[in-house]
């Protein structure tokens, strides 16, 4: 038998010391994170509407793509439970980071999920760093239909990525590549995936490319201060390979995968390959805006003439954007209906209801004329508070759903837009039937979310031509309707949102716009 001097069981016993305190210390909490995987609509920059799987917080009513950014310490023990209302079985894997029963499940022959097909999922232990989080089974179409999301473990030391001050920053911002093949997504909605008419994504083709589940123009842009580190945490959902790199800025690439690497690597372009993640570190030398694009070119949307896909900006200030919340003036907010017998024309206009159905969008059928006059809404707000030298980077309008009478119309009428006029539809900003054709100063500035149930939102980013017509010294009036007038199916089918009138103020529609000062 080996003999073991005093020294070696001093280290030893020292070591082991080491150990338990580490391991003491280092599971700070169990944290734990109710999830639902459903399906949902998502509208592309050129109308189309692509069905989706996602990921959202459990009672929130909202799924997302990607699905929520979930954050937990270093150490912790995390804990996901998940709603599966898919039709079916859904996993949950997270690379880079443990996983208990890591057992994969067998059909056939072949692993069809990497995890067993549970409704909970516990990580233990975890690492620092930026990891992605998607379904486990069946990866290549599951994936692709957007399970998907991102998880920040934070190490101990509050301002950095990792346990090194080589990661420390002063922003951070989260960028999520995918991209989506309309073909499959409609072969999954048919019924038909697996099938000869589309048997597997080896023949896979993708149309659009995405950062944070938009294609642009709809992608958002960062808001930055001229000095600043700002951390870029990027993860590839997709399934092809890309390289994001920022016109006039160098990135200083600090991890890989969750892995702080031995020195930052500087780099005009990142290569990010399919599952991977990185974090870099760039920092804005002057005020400028810096455009964040995919360097293989992949900036199109299906074909479509222009600028599209994988592109955003960086806009960079010697000063901190602003956001200002603007709620709707109730008083001129109302629906629109168009006439009973001339069509593109309106009949009717209402701004004096304030229940759950204030604004209506749809159609509304008439049994005695055996018609479906369209229905379009418009809400109002009094944004002369902006400075008149603000440059406005963003702005979303989100309604509260309040109801659906028939067939909830983004499943059937959708896309749903949004016009805008720098002062009032008509000239006046009293509601009136004229509204309903008047003319906007830029049309289809934003595409609506469908909102799942009653008292979620709905949100619309508006793209450059509706930040442009923005009023600094009045109102700003938006008209909200869908793409289809009716669907000529003999009822009524129409959703309902709450106005700037109704009494419990989180209901009441609201304009966020952020601008620098």
């Amino acid at each position: 038998m080996r003999k073991i001097r005093l020294t070696d069981f001093l280290v030893l016993f020292s070591a082991m010391v080491i150990s338990l305190v580490m391991a003491a210390t280092s599971h700070a909490a169990p944290v734990s994170y109710d999830l639902t995987a459903d399906d949902v609509t998502i509208n592309m920059p050129d109308g189309a509407p692509i069905l989706m799987w996602g990921f959202g917080l459990t009672g929130s009513g909202t799924i997302g793509v990607p699905g929520p950014v979930l954050e937990a310490n270093e150490g912790d023990d995390l804990t996901i439970n998940l709603t599966n209302n898919l039709p079916e079985a859904v996993t949950i894997i997270i690379h880079g980071q443990r996983i208990t029963s890591p057992t994969p499940v067998m059909v056939d022959g072949r692993v069809m999920s990497f995890v067993p097909e549970t409704a909970s999922f516990t990580f233990p232990d975890l690492k620092a760093g930026t990891y992605l989080y998607e379904s486990g089974t069946h990866p290549a179409k599951q994936v692709q239909m957007g399970l998907y999301g991102v998880l920040i473990v934070r190490p101990a030391t509050a301002g950095q990525a990792y346990n090194d001050p080589v990661s420390a920053y002063d922003q951070e911002e989260v960028l999520v590549f995918s991209d989506i093949d309309p073909l499959l997504h409609a072969a999954v909605q048919n019924g038909t995936y697996g099938t000869a008419a589309y048997p597997s994504t080896v023949d896979y083709r993708p149309q659009y490319f995405l950062i944070n589940g938009k294609a642009y123009p709809d992608t958002e842009a960062i808001a930055a201060a001229t000095g600043e580190r700002v951390l870029l945490r990027m993860a590839n959902a997709g399934l092809k390979s890309y390289e994001p790199m920022i016109n006039g800025l160098r990135a200083n690439v600090i991890a890989e995968d969750g892995n702080l690497l031995p020195f930052p690597v500087d780099a005009v372009a990142i290569p990010l390959h399919a599952g991977k993640t990185s974090d870099a570190i760039v920092i804005p030398s002057s005020p400028s805006q810096y455009a964040l694009f995919d360097r293989r070119l992949n900036l199109t949307n299906a074909g479509a003439t222009g600028v599209g896909g994988m592109l955003t900006y960086i806009n960079a200030s010697g000063v901190t954007p602003v956001t200002v919340t603007f709620v709707s003036a109730g008083a001129q907010d109302g629906w629109l209906g168009e006439s009973l017998t001339q069509a593109d024309v309106g009949q009717f206009a209402d701004a004096t209801i304030a229940n759950a159905s204030a604004l209506r969008i749809g159609d509304q059928f008439v049994s005695a004329l055996l018609v479906e006059p369209q229905l379009k809404s418009i809400v109002s707000f009094d944004t002369s508070s902006l400075p008149d030298g603000a440059t406005i980077q963003a702005a979303t309008l989100r309604l509260i759903r309040g109801g659906v009478a028939g067939i909830n119309p983004f499943t059937t009428h959708a896309p749903c837009y949004v016009d805008i006029v720098t002062g009032s539809f008509g000239g006046n900003p009293a509601l009136a039937p004229s509204d309903f054709q008047a003319a906007a100063t830029a049309a289809q500035v934003a595409v609506m979310s469908n909102p799942a149930v009653n008292g979620a939102a709905s949100e619309g980013l508006l793209n450059a031509a509706g930040l442009a017509a923005i009023n600094k010294i009045g109102l700003t009036q938006l008209k909200v309707y869908f793409a289809v007038d009716d669907n000529d199916d003999g009822t009524t089918d129409a959703i309902g949102f709450f106005s700037g009138e109704n009494a419990v103020p989180a209901n009441r529609p609201v304009l966020e716009v952020t601008y620098l000062p």
